[in-house]
């Protein structure tokens, strides 16, 4: 939540109908019009509105779970996970990186993380494991 709150705009279902110019949502590139918030903090959102009653004045950060219908990262992960990717919930991380030279990851077809090299920057951050799979880098 940057200082202005999310900067998203929610119709009384829970989809993302508009983003403000600049806003935490906007500026983060996670969410997009047109995704559901299905729940935050790993708890079901039921019913109306339920997202606006889960978020708290004092509260800067959540962990928003939404469904998103985007048929290019959905041909990503068939291509990378195969069977595995069928009817998946998958999470939808940046993961910023500070590197000097390589990231320090072996890579299958289709950006699918398959080892860390030992010492490397991904093996050293954390974020990245094996089995994840990378969409985009400096996007």
């Amino acid at each position: 939540r940057g200082p202005n709150g999310f900067g998203i705009d929610i119709d009384s279902y829970n989809f993302i109908v508009g983003m403000q110019a600049g806003g935490q949502g906007h500026l983060d590139g996670l969410i997009c019009p047109g995704d559901s918030v299905v729940a935050v903090d790993g708890v079901p959102l039921a019913g109306t509105s339920g997202l606006v009653s889960r978020l708290k004045p004092d509260v800067h950060a959540y962990d928003l779970c939404v469904v998103r219908h985007a048929p290019a990262m959905e041909e990503l992960l068939r291509g990378a996970l195969g069977e595995d990717a069928a009817d998946g919930i998958f999470r939808l991380l940046e993961v910023p990186v500070r590197r000097e030279g390589g990231l320090g990851v072996t890579l299958a077809s289709h950006g699918r993380v398959t080892s860390l090299v030992p010492g490397g920057a991904a093996e050293i951050d954390g974020h990245l494991q094996p089995g994840d799979v990378i969409g985009w880098v400096d996007r």
